[in-house]
């Protein structure tokens, strides 16, 4: 058995140097790795618990749109013996309005959800829906045959199929093991 089998594939490595590239830092920016902000959100969660089902708001509801992941569709992969399925959530986004595109070992999944307004003497309270440009990139493993995606949507998930390809066999020597004298 190879080590590399043991290792689970970082499906999401390009997308997480390109952002730490457009930040100007290596590696990755994560919000909430900021021991202030874990604190705030800790006294987030307490207040909720102390106050639920009083009407107030849900106070940690609002690290949910932290700006970071602010247009960043949900994604799913999982792996099965013959196939790799990755599931994009995408609600209220049209079909003409997401691009795929294979660069190298990179699926670059992008789109917009356009912001429709209607204006009937309304009264804008709350905006919990989040609009405008989006961007995932998934780095596809070895064994998934790009050649052959396949991509479908319906009620606002996209669907991407890659077939798995049979990867050579790597060489394995048997060494022999003497008794020390």
């Amino acid at each position: 058995m190879n080590v590399k089998d043991l290792i689970p594939w970082n499906w999401l490595k390009n997308e997480e140097e390109h952002e730490g590239k457009k930040l100007g830092v290596s590696g990755t920016y994560d919000p909430m790795a900021n021991p202030l902000i874990q604190f705030h959100k800790e006294v987030d969660r307490l207040f909720d618990s102390m106050f639920k089902g009083v009407g107030f708001p849900n106070f940690s509801e609002e690290w949910s749109r932290i700006p970071n992941n602010m247009f960043k569709p949900n994604v799913d992969i999982s792996a099965k013996d013959k196939e790799y399925i990755i599931s994009v959530e995408v609600p209220g986004v049209e079909e003409n309005d997401i691009k795929l595109e294979m660069r190298d070992n990179t699926l670059i999944i992008s789109g917009e959800k356009k912001h429709e307004k209607e204006e009937k003497d309304e009264h804008l309270y709350r905006v919990e829906r989040s609009y405008g440009k989006f961007q995932r990139m998934l780095t596809i493993p070895e064994d998934a045959n790009a050649e052959e995606i396949n991509a479908s949507f319906k009620n606002g998930v996209l669907c991407i199929t890659f077939p798995r390809k049979e990867l050579p066999a790597s060489k394995a020597k048997k060494i022999e093991i003497k008794k020390a004298s």
